[in-house]
């Protein structure tokens, strides 16, 4: 029996947003699949470039993609009240003209909080010690949204390997590091932080609405 194929339309807020979410939401919707349904699904997530604020940008990008069957839309999730009230506002509009389920990608801070989740993927992609990196997060993978600015922790633990020419060094490798990061993150930790939970919640719903799950 051949494959299906569950195509994803990506919108995010930011470049280091889509480096990360691009991968990591395919490995974890390719997981999802895997462990549940009862054929074989190949799985494409594709980032578009759309205002993420501006819903009516948002419909004209979507009805120049083709055939998709879901979106994903990200919003980091800070304020809580005017975040909340974009999403309902961006998938209202979407889900008002199209078929295609929407899936919200809404991190309580920014996406950045998801990695320092992982201590062990971070040492292995920026090449530290464990217990360096450990020493810096939170003990426990559903406190890494408490962290009140995860950007700049995430870029203090970065820097921390980069031994000459520090901040540009590392800004030239941005892109392949979110992109390393998204492949080795460990799912069942990235579980335990609440917004990856919704989402992966969100997520197996959509999945079971459009017949890829049993």
């Amino acid at each position: 029996m051949p494959p299906r194929y569950l195509m994803c339309v990506l919108i995010s807020e930011g470049p280091s947003d889509r480096w990360l979410l691009t991968g990591l939401l395919k490995r974890a919707t390719e997981f999802m699949l895997q462990t549940s349904c009862r054929f074989a699904v190949e799985v494409e997530v594709l980032p578009v470039l759309a205002d993420h604020q501006r819903p009516e940008h948002i419909l004209d990008v979507l009805g120049r993609e083709g055939h998709f069957d879901l979106v994903l839309y990200h919003h980091d999730g800070a304020p809580v009240a005017s975040a909340k009230a974009k999403v309902e506002e961006v998938r209202d509009a979407v889900l008002s003209t199209r078929a295609e389920p929407v899936v919200p990608i809404v991190p309580l801070r920014e996406t950045e909080a998801w990695l320092l989740a992982d201590p062990k993927a971070l040492a292995s992609v920026l090449g530290l010690a464990l217990p360096l990196v450990t020493a810096r997060l939170p003990k426990r993978p559903k406190d890494a949204e408490a962290v009140l600015d995860p950007k700049a922790l995430l870029n203090e633990i970065a820097w921390l390997g980069v031994r000459s020419g520090g901040r540009d060094r590392q800004r030239d490798r941005r892109p392949g590091m979110f992109a390393d990061l998204a492949d080795l993150i460990d799912l069942e930790r990235l579980r335990k932080v609440p917004s990856f939970q919704r989402w992966w919640s969100d997520m197996a719903n959509a999945l079971e609405e459009l017949g890829y799950k049993k």
